[in-house]
């Protein structure tokens, strides 16, 4: 599971470093575990590393 984890880490890290130079970002991504089933309550953070700032949020029922 921790595999998967920061897999969606990096690829959230590549989306918002793609989209910066545009001034807004998103992201989506579902929490998977290695079974392929969602993880319910994953918490995920992500940190800008121009700005300094960081996102967490926390996975619903599906993952999302």
């Amino acid at each position: 599971m921790k595999k998967q984890t920061v897999a969606m880490l990096i690829l959230f890290a590549v989306a918002v470093a793609t989209t910066s130079a545009q001034g807004d970002a998103r992201f989506s991504g579902t929490v998977l575990d290695q079974t392929g089933a969602f993880v319910p309550g994953a918490i995920v953070t992500i940190k800008n590393q121009k700005t300094g700032e960081v996102l967490t949020v926390t996975t619903n029922s599906e993952g999302a």
